[in-house]
């Protein structure tokens, strides 16, 4: 429900935009038009810094950045449901129950609300078959058929909660659908609840387990593997058929082995059962049943399919390797368990089969586990291959001496214990490839002696100075190695950091495996470390690893994410102008056609890039966020094709507390270059490459800081102008500092 606050900024908001000739969102819907990086427009007034978006966006102020993105809470009540007990009276359900808040106290007025109540029976599995969620009643609050009626009144007709006890928050409810079968008294009965409030998006749900010999208490189903907890790691939150449905034990009562919604396939499996349909989404498959109608390969599953338990980590998580189905492991793996396999299909290592009783002959608990260890040692898949070692990066600090070298002092350990790298096994040293460094540091620029962020001026494009570990001499003594590197940084350098990236690849048994190992960053001593934004943990929350640039860059839960941004700067934007027309990609072709020079560019300095990827399906973004890196002949990304699974605009999903805010932005952050160019139009390739060489540019095209982390998201012309208006600069580097 939108608050009298929310809507008197929001009015504010709309007088604002409408001074500078916008709407009232600022977004004239995704247009899908490819445009350039940076629009065009007038530049701000002369300097920089001249940005007043504090003025209304600050924490607290009229415009507060988290009230317009909803991030200081919600107006839901929490529901939760206990003393659960349903009788048989003249052969219809009735359902008693108590309903409080999450602070115990009653909710009074329930029958308000519009919703639906629903009764599963958990039945037992046999010959093999995992147990399932069969439903057996459901209605709504107000006995009506119809999914998208008016939220009920008090007056909800026939079959309506009994209100007596209502005070104390105690309810009857009568159903007017007489049982089918009775249910089984030994068996798990499940309730749900789904309420809406008017005009919230987000409804609450809560369920109950109970025993019909034991009414009142709460018991444990035995089938609950996964929570909405690990699905809201990427969802965040998870709100399905338009919000009324946010947790897993709900979703059961319809999505379960007799569900009418879709029909069965060739193993008998009725497709939009909870189990099989999730797996399958996530691992973009098409359903067979509804291969025309419905197919989700277009999705991209931000993370390594077999790591199971970043899903399943319900209390009985360990159900997906300890009752393997034939659904279960065909909903993953495209195999049949007929003959002959239909098309697409490879038939099953074991042949046909006809049902699950022989599947824990072959598929042991602990040979379903070990079949899905990764190459990755990461929170929710700890194993490691048989004789893989598993490596980390300590970096103990990194100061200046006397003679103005950098000396590094850092270990990198296997399975715990420091290696000496002046001496390495031979199953590392075999394939020769070693980690190393990225040396970054900021100088003065845009008239701002100390910057807040990376520069690595003389460096092209900005990027950092890449050693390899074997570059120059180590002295290691008691697994404690040292670096001395000469002439690490300018003279006038500040912000100096260093990072261990990259990986060893180790034999095993004839077999080269790459050891992707979270990077380390710190900043030499002495010196101001660059702000922290983001959180290596959210991140990791939905990709569990992020293994960027082939691995040599990756981070965890644990941390790593301040590796890309020594990288991923302000001066960086994508290469591809620069491709060779002779060597581009078909799929760039057809994208693009064959003359770089017209291929988009964009920046990829870190905020602007990430914000890029994650909002290309957010409403407000009306200009494709796309580029070419001249990488591999010329690999164009296109990502308006990501669908990211979380809200938008919902920036704690990502960012560290109120570092979203605009007075967060230090007064040394630097502008974003959206091109990099010296202003001839057209410019040839050679003189992209040069202008990346020389990078600031007086004539790159570039935005204010403040401006770019808003522009990443919110594209529309019309916010532009709006930005304009109030200080921001779009234009050349000279224009915007008044050169």
């Amino acid at each position: 429900m939108m608050t009298n606050k929310k809507l008197w900024m929001s009015l504010l908001l709309a007088a604002s935009l409408a001074v500078a000739g916008c709407g009232s969102d600022g977004s004239d819907g995704k247009d899908g038009a490819a445009g350039p990086a940076g629009p065009a427009g007038p530049a701000a007034p002369a300097g920089a810094a001249l940005e007043t978006c504090t003025v209304c966006h600050a924490e607290t102020r009229i415009a507060d950045v988290a009230e317009f993105h909803g991030l200081n809470g919600s107006d839901l009540i929490d529901l939760q449901v206990s003393n659960v007990s349903v009788a048989d009276v003249g052969g219809f359900p009735v359902l008693s129950f108590h309903v409080e808040d999450a602070d115990g106290n009653p909710i009074t007025d329930l029958a308000d609300y519009e919703g639906r109540l629903y009764l599963a029976e958990l039945v037992p599995g046999a010959a093999g078959d995992a147990d399932a969620w069969l439903r057996w009643s459901y209605e709504r609050t107000d006995s009506s058929t119809d999914h998208d009626d008016d939220p009920a009144t008090a007056d909800i007709g026939p079959g309506s909660f009994d209100t007596t006890d209502a005070a104390d928050g105690d309810y009857t409810y009568t159903f007017l659908t007489p049982f089918a079968d009775a249910p089984d008294a030994d068996n798990v009965q499940r309730v749900s609840f789904r309420v809406r409030i008017l005009n919230v998006t987000t409804v609450p749900n809560t369920s109950f387990d109970f025993l019909i010999a034991d009414p009142g208490t709460a018991v444990s189903s035995g089938k609950d593997t996964v929570t909405t907890n690990a699905c809201n790691a990427c969802h965040d939150p998870l709100a399905l058929h338009g919000g009324g449905y946010n947790e897993t034990t709900i979703c059961v009562n319809c999505h379960n082995v007799n569900y009418s919604g879709m029909p069965a396939n060739s193993l008998g499996t009725i497709e939009g059962d909870f189990g099989y349909m999730v797996h399958k989404i996530h691992a973009a498959q098409a359903f067979e049943a509804l291969d025309d109608a419905i197919s989700y390969e277009e999705v991209t599953y931000p993370q390594d399919l077999r790591n199971c338990t970043t899903c399943h980590k319900g209390p009985d998580a360990n159900n997906w390797n300890m009752v393997p189905t034939m659904a279960s492991c065909g909903s993953c793996h495209e195999i049949s368990f007929v003959d002959p396999a239909p098309a697409g299909f490879t038939l099953h290592a074991g042949g046909a089969q006809t049902n699950n009783q022989n599947c824990t002959t072959c598929h042991t608990a602990v040979g379903i586990r070990d079949s899905h260890v990764t190459e990755n040692a990461t929170a929710n898949n700890p194993d490691l291959l048989p004789g893989q070692r598993k490596i980390a990066y300590e970096v103990d600090g990194a100061v200046i001496n006397a003679s103005d070298e950098l000396v590094i002092t850092f270990r990198i350990l296997s399975n715990g214990t420091a290696l000496d790298l002046t001496a390495l096994p031979a199953d590392l040293a075999t394939p020769g490839r070693w980690p190393g460094f990225l040396l970054a540091w900021a100088e003065a620029q845009d008239g701002i002696a100390a910057p807040a962020d990376f520069t690595n001026t003389g460096n092209s494009a900005g990027q950092p100075t890449s050693i390899s570990v074997d570059d120059f001499a180590l002295a290691c003594a008691a697994g404690t190695c040292t670096a001395t590197v000469a002439n690490p940084f300018p003279a006038d350098a500040t912000m100096r950091t260093i990072g261990l990236q990259g990986y060893f690849q180790q034999d095993i048994a004839g077999e080269t495996v790459s050891l992707h190992t979270r990077s380390v960053v710190v900043t030499v001593t002495g010196d101001t470390p660059r702000r922290a934004v983001v959180d290596s943990a959210k991140c990791a929350g939905c990709h569990e690893i992020f293994e960027g640039h082939g691995g040599n860059r990756n981070l965890t839960a644990d941390g790593g994410v301040e590796i890309c941004i020594l990288c991923h700067m302000v001066n960086l934007t994508s290469s591809g102008r620069a491709a060779d027309p002779a060597n581009l990609p078909q799929a760039t072709i057809d994208a693009l056609g064959t003359d770089p020079l017209t291929f988009p560019e964009a920046t990829n300095n870190l905020k602007d890039m990430i914000h890029g990827i994650h909002s290309s399906h957010a409403s407000v973004r009306t200009q494709i966020y796309e580029f070419v890196r001249n990488r591999s002949g010329g690999i164009y990304y296109d990502w308006s094709e990501v669908t990211y699974p979380a809200e938008p605009s919902n920036c704690n999903k990502c960012h560290l507390s109120d570092t979203y805010y605009p007075e967060a932005i230090p007064s040394g952050a630097l502008m974003t270059t959206n091109v990099t160019t010296n202003g001839a139009d057209p410019m040839t390739r050679d003189e992209v490459s040069a202008s990346r060489d020389t990078v600031p540019n007086a004539t790159d095209e570039v935005i204010t800081a403040t401006a770019a982390a808003c522009y990443s998201c919110h594209t529309a012309d019309t916010v532009v102008e709006h930005m304009i208006l109030n200080g921001a600069g779009f234009g050349t580097r000279s224009e915007v500092l008044g050169q």
